[in-house]
């Protein structure tokens, strides 16, 4: 049985970890009442379905967890990104071109309303991101979000390079997104 240190991000200021206990979210609010709802009464059964695991997020201090309360959660589950002909071909030139690429998507993304714009929400993006670079289990090229239709939430993941994915039919409530892992890997 692999054990859960190795999806915990355990950085300086950051200590990521999937949630064993759902009660560590009462009194959770990001002041949008799906995402407050999503954590606080649904996210349990998401879990227990196997549809998506749920990470709490915690400051640190002096290599310690500031608080029970988490400043942040995220919620993950397996996701495929579908490309175009003309940009398949031009990412995979010399790979087997598939009909979708795997991804992660972040299904529920909500920082606490009081810890809010003070770049803790791409502290946490960039973790997620490093998390799927090392030790991947399987394929993971992509992480994919639909993102509220609301020009603060869009510009959040555009600053944390996010891209915008075509898809057939457009949502009035959310804008698809995408960010390229291999990114990372050519920037070093």
């Amino acid at each position: 049985m692999p054990t859960a240190s190795r999806n915990i991000v355990d950085s300086e200021h950051l200590l990521i970890r999937p949630v064993q206990d759902f009660e560590i979210f009462a009194g959770f609010s990001c002041s949008l009442d799906g995402l407050d709802k999503y954590v606080c009464s649904e996210a349990k059964s998401h879990a227990e379905e196997l549809l998506a695991v749920t990470y709490a997020c915690h400051l640190k201090s002096d290599n310690h967890a500031t608080s029970l309360l988490p400043v942040a959660f995220i919620s993950l589950a397996n996701d495929s990104v579908v490309l175009k002909a003309g940009r398949r071909k031009k990412m995979f030139r010399r790979f087997k071109h598939y009909d979708g690429y795997p991804a992660v998507k972040i299904t529920r993304f909500g920082v606490r309303s009081e810890f809010q714009r003070n770049k803790i929400g791409s502290s946490i993006l960039h973790a997620v991101k490093q998390l799927f670079l090392t030790e991947n289990r399987t394929g993971c090229r992509f992480i994919t979000v639909d993102a509220y239709n609301t020009p603060g939430v869009r510009e959040f993941y555009a600053k944390n390079d996010f891209e915008d994915l075509p898809k057939d039919k457009p949502s009035a409530t959310t804008h698809s997104m995408f960010f390229d892992l291999r990114r990372l890997i050519t920037a070093v």
